[in-house]
């Protein structure tokens, strides 16, 4: 039964995770969320284009004693959100078949007073859009950390499973050299064919463990391939993992940052002032909308009247000209005042309930934060206890090892019994890679759940 790894050529944590960062398309399409922030944020805020706007209109008259006639317009618009103003002018142009023609320039500004008076509500909404903008970062750097924290815990199941095949290996092959010293006792007249089925059903029950232990490795080495986009993973073999192996946590100080600067509480700070935004917000929109408006406009009406105001060439040559010019200043209220304003209250007592569930929510994640890191912290705390007492234990192993096989040397003890002591010797070293490897994972969790992973990746701590 072969292994499924050169040792010759291994891939450590560290290379894993540049290369999966490289390669992986989960991770790049998370660099494609983030480049999309900035657009996201544009869609939620009021239009400040200058927009152009053109129109054509036929106008067909139902009296035969009237004309009909065409009506072209041409204008400019623009909006000043953080203001409330909305400025444009136009030009319009009509002429009809019996030789009337007709222009006209207005120029005007509406200014918001009692809704949104003075850009106040779009003001909240594009810090409402900031803060959600900020949000998003936040969010992006934490699908960041669970991608790292997804690949670490990968690189470490690659390696327990590696570990476990080369156990596995051991065992079946030090149950075949008992098998075949067994096998010459029997050809020595000293072991009969009870003996020899013992040792090959032992045999068979090793070679189970190590095709399971094959199979899960091969499962591993496939996920490997996937994270890194690249064939023939079991080539390779993963290096023992020493990130994090001597990293103490201290509770009170970690939790206490974690309180204070983490990128949970500081979402959950925002979320808190966005809410005040939206309250302010919705409570703005009861309001009616009351708009100051005013302007100039000035109408020409000439049959010699060309287009913005050209005298034609025929009114030039004639000489003759009756022009009809006019020109006005108006000012003016408009109101639009909703009967009931049913949707606006709505709007408005929802945010209030919903400020409120976010106080909530803030006290309730604060209690389940603490209550998950304190028994994080103790089950920490077991394993580098249980990895102190595999230690001892292994040190024990050994020695009784080390005792065994002179006691083999000198006849006192068979080969089964001295087998069975190494077997023992192994095992204990592999308990204790199990639990390092469980720590490991551990302290990966408590960086994630502290929102301090990608920080402790950066610098190597």
């Amino acid at each position: 039964m072969p292994l499924y790894s050169n040792e010759t050529n291994i891939i450590t944590l560290k290379e894993f995770i540049e290369k999966s960062s490289k390669n992986n398309p989960q991770f790049q399409e998370i660099l494609y969320d983030e480049l999309s922030l900035a657009y996201n944020k544009e869609l939620k805020l009021p239009v400040r284009d200058l927009i152009v706007k053109i129109n054509t209109d036929y106008y067909l008259s139902l009296n035969e004693e009237d004309d009909s006639y065409p009506d072209v317009s041409i204008g400019l618009e623009k909006l000043f959100p953080n203001i409330g103003t909305l400025v444009s002018g136009q030009y319009s142009y009509s002429m009809s078949r019996t030789g009337n023609k007709s222009s006209s320039i207005l120029l005007s500004f509406s200014q918001s007073l009692l809704k949104n008076s003075f850009g106040y509500a779009n003001r909240l909404k594009e810090k409402v859009a900031g803060i959600e903008m900020d949000i998003a970062k936040y969010q992006i750097l934490e699908a960041y950390e669970n991608y790292y924290a997804v690949m670490i815990e990968l690189y470490y199941d690659w390696y327990s499973s590696h570990i476990n095949l080369k156990a596995k290996q051991i065992d079946y092959n030090d149950n075949m050299k008992l098998l075949r010293n067994i096998q010459k006792k029997q050809g020595q007249g000293i072991a009969d064919k009870t003996d020899i089925n013992k040792i090959q059903l032992q045999v068979y029950d090793k070679i189970d463990s190590l095709i399971s232990a094959s199979n899960d490795y091969i499962n591993y080495c496939n996920k490997i391939e996937q994270a890194l986009m690249i064939d023939k993973v079991r080539n390779a073999s993963p290096a023992k993992p020493d990130i994090y192996r001597n990293r103490t946590v201290l509770f009170e100080d970690e939790y206490k940052d974690f309180t204070n600067k983490s990128r949970t509480y500081r979402i959950i700070n925002l979320l808190e002032e966005k809410n005040i935004f939206n309250l302010a917000i919705s409570k703005n929109n009861i309001w009616p909308s009351l708009y100051l408006n005013a302007g100039y406009r000035m109408d020409k009406s000439d049959p010699n009247i060309g287009l913005f105001f050209q005298e034609s060439a025929q009114g030039s040559s004639t000489g003759t000209s009756q022009s009809d010019s006019q020109s006005y200043l108006f000012a003016g209220l408009s109101l639009r005042l909703p009967i009931t304003g049913q949707k606006e209250q709505a709007e408005y007592k929802l945010a209030r309930i919903n400020n409120e569930k976010i106080l909530l929510s803030r006290k309730n994640n604060t209690l389940d934060n603490y209550t998950i890191l304190e028994n994080l912290y103790n089950e920490i705390k077991k394993e580098m206890i249980l990895i102190q007492n595999a230690d001892k234990k292994i040190k024990l192993a050994k020695d009784i090892v080390n005792s065994e096989t002179k006691n083999y040397q000198y006849g006192r003890i068979n080969l089964n019994q001295l087998i069975s002591a190494v077997n023992e010797y192994e095992r204990k070293k592999l308990n204790k890679i199990i639990h390092e490897i469980i720590l490991y994972k551990l302290h990966i969790h408590w960086l994630k759940m502290t929102d301090s992973l990608i920080t402790k990746i950066k610098t190597g701590k």
